[in-house]
């Protein structure tokens, strides 16, 4: 094998790892965890204004809806993915920002 094939084949495996990588961040994300910054003070003092906190979807199941639906303002529908286990006493819950109907 020449050098430059050598190369060649380390190179496409370096791509090859790179995007299997890319899709399984992209893929815990979306199922498994994700992160939020806090973005005020108003869970002082247990969280302060800045605090970057990891959310565990697999507890109650992650949600998904049609992102394509949902940039055009049709009606979204969401469907959760079957959870885990439950909420225990003194978990931090993260909810949505209030949608607003007439933007």
């Amino acid at each position: 094998m020449s050098m430059i094939k050598r190369i060649q084949a380390i190179l496409e495996n370096l791509a090859f790892f790179i995007f299997c990588m890319v899709v399984i961040l992209f893929l815990m994300q979306l199922f498994c965890f994700t992160s939020f910054r806090i973005p005020s003070d108003s869970m002082e003092p247990a969280l302060k204004d800045g605090d970057r906190i990891l959310v565990n979807k697999m507890i109650k199941g992650a949600r998904l809806f049609d992102v394509f639906a949902a940039l055009d303002n049709e009606d979204v529908t969401i469907h959760r993915m079957p959870g885990w286990g439950s909420f225990q006493r003194n978990d931090i819950l993260v909810f949505n920002f209030p949608y607003q109907m007439n933007r």
